[in-house]
């Protein structure tokens, strides 16, 4: 397969969650996202081995379709 035109997308989200989100649900017109200073949060909490309280994993936002 040849393809003749190539859509990229180039953006510093300045962390911002609401930005991001946007973009990655509205997605239709390009093939490729470059996201650059995307936004860190908290995945899930986990059993610690080393203390009591649970630990955070923290991660980039992702985006299931």
């Amino acid at each position: 397969m040849i393809i003749k035109f190539l859509k990229i997308f180039l953006q510093n989200f300045h962390k911002n969650r609401l930005f991001i989100n946007i973009i990655l649900k509205n997605n239709k017109y390009f093939d490729i996202l470059f996201i650059q200073k995307p936004p860190w949060l908290i995945i899930c909490n986990i059993v610690s081995f080393t203390s009591e309280e649970e630990e955070n994993i923290i991660g980039a936002p992702n985006h299931f379709l």
